[in-house]
């Protein structure tokens, strides 16, 4: 909270709960208190980008789909049936772009997972509440994130997901029923009112991560070669951030966001494999061991967080 006031961000932005105030809000196993951010929002990505699509269709923009990119260079794109000409071209392809020669350790494909419930009754969200449908994280290593969807589900999320020897992405590994597993346990953790309820969905997908966990917007109007990525699973909104900077750096515009740290910043590579691969799912295990240890005893594993910040960079 220090750090955020700091920065100059409010009580219009963020509030400090405590333990009743958060209760009120989320009701929670274990809850000792709690940070409200006011300014967060809930929007579903798919109709975001079909909405957006539908805008730019309408103003003449062609968009060919379903078309897999083998390699880009300045001027132009290789895809299967033919190579697209074009005088700027702009990778934003985030996790996929280990695809690419010239991005292969530029960032790592990390899976998250997610699980929905069964529609739930007035009475169990009244167990719950997530009244007004805020979404929700805590403070533990291994990242988790839920939120109360539109047709009265709790979908939930998190990471765990191994990572896969040499950045290897597939589809197969969209599911992960071990993962599933340990989210609907730890849901049901968190709110037991849950452990008769059916979870009906399942699935997952690649996020990019940068070696430092910091997104990069570049730009270079000489070749006309420009990127954006690396949003560590933050992608709806920093993509539009993202998105309207390229959009000024094209333009040859400087502007308030132009100007950001996250432009032209360049991470250092991903280590070779199998350094890689051993050091990625190293750091899993080591987040579990943490909160292990964390809720066993009740205090910061210090030890076991500092050896996750050495390897990670954090």
């Amino acid at each position: 909270m220090r750090h955020l006031r700091q920065y100059g961000y409010g009580d219009d932005f963020y509030q400090l709960l405590d333990r009743d105030e958060t209760l009120n809000m989320l009701r929670a196993n274990n809850t000792l208190g709690g940070l409200f951010d006011k300014r967060s929002a809930v929007l579903h990505p798919k109709k975001l980008c079909i909405g957006l699509a539908a805008v730019v269709r309408a103003q003449g923009t062609k968009i060919i789909e379903n078309l897999d990119v083998l390699a880009y260079s300045a001027g132009q794109v290789e895809t299967r049936h033919r190579t697209y000409k074009a005088n700027i071209v702009l990778r934003t392809t985030e996790a996929f772009s280990v695809n690419f020669s010239q991005d292969k350790r530029t960032v790592i494909p990390l899976y998250s997972m997610m699980v929905a419930t069964e529609p739930l009754t007035a009475d169990v969200w009244s167990e719950i509440g997530l009244q007004g449908r805020p979404t929700f994280n805590d403070g533990r290593n291994m990242i988790i994130y839920g939120q109360r969807t539109a047709d009265h589900r709790l979908a939930f999320g998190g990471r765990g997901a191994p990572y896969h020897f040499g950045s290897k992405i597939s589809t197969t590994f969209d599911f992960n029923q071990n993962v599933a597993q340990r989210l609907r346990s730890t849901l049901i953790d968190l709110f037991p009112i849950l452990e008769r309820t059916e979870f009906t969905h399942h699935w997952g997908g690649p996020l990019a991560a940068p070696r430092d966990w910091t997104f990069n917007i570049s730009y270079n109007p000489a070749t006309g070669l420009g990127s954006a990525g690396g949003y560590v699973g933050d992608g709806v909104a920093t993509s539009n951030l993202a998105g309207r900077t390229l959009a000024d750096l094209v333009c040859n515009k400087s502007t308030e966001i132009t100007r950001l740290p996250s432009v032209n910043h360049t991470s250092k590579k991903w280590e070779l494999e199998p350094v890689r691969y051993a050091a990625v799912n190293s750091l899993t295990k080591l987040a579990m061991l943490a909160d292990w240890r964390e809720d066993k005893t009740g205090r910061p594993a210090t030890l076991i967080n500092g050896i996750i910040n050495k390897i990670s960079g954090g």
